[in-house]
């Protein structure tokens, strides 16, 4: 959890029938392994685990409210724009197990998602494809010196293109993107 980040909230509910609830939020951020070797044709799923270190499940009682499909929809109109990526769909999973001689609750989050891959195929794949036909084409060339200078050329432009889009490829030191 991010500290600091959400603000503190001075307010309690004092309900008619005893209760007294405290709204508390949290910023979490989390980090997800991806799997980058279909870029840009890439799905995503990551899982969000939720349970409590301190309390019991007689204790604290966490749940999921809605099922998968509410949960999805709540997502789908909160976030207002997407960006690179489209929500496909989240889904939900409890189980109770005995960690430490205790029951407790474990809720997990699997939050799936696309990567938009237009972008990618007009910046990188579109221009890839152009200097690859002209790699061909230069192969009708009848002067030699012509067709010499003609690929030293297109190999010194897919160079250039190389260093600029290599800003675009997702890193990642143990599986290199197919593309």
């Amino acid at each position: 959890t991010e500290k600091d980040k959400a603000p503190p909230s001075p307010f309690l509910s004092v309900l008619s029938d005893g209760w007294v609830k405290y709204r508390d939020d949290k910023i979490v951020m989390s980090t997800c392994k991806m799997h980058i070797f279909y870029f840009p044709f890439d799905i995503q799923r990551c899982r969000l685990s939720f349970k409590s270190i301190l309390y019991t499940d007689e204790q604290l009682n966490i749940c999921i409210k809605g099922n998968s499909t509410e949960i999805t929809k709540k997502s789908l109109d909160t976030i207002r724009m997407q960006y690179e990526w489209k929500l496909l769909h989240i889904t939900t999973n409890t189980t109770t197990g005995n960690y430490f001689g205790t029951n407790q609750t474990v809720i997990v989050y699997t939050i799936t998602m696309e990567r938009k891959s237009a972008l990618y195929i007009v910046n990188f794949l579109l221009p890839v494809l152009f200097f690859l036909c002209l790699d061909f084409a230069s192969l009708l060339m009848s002067n030699n010196g012509e067709k010499i200078s003609f690929k030293i050329t297109v190999l010194l432009a897919v160079t250039v293109m190389q260093l600029i889009l290599n800003e675009i490829l997702p890193f990642t030191s143990s599986r290199i993107p197919l593309i």
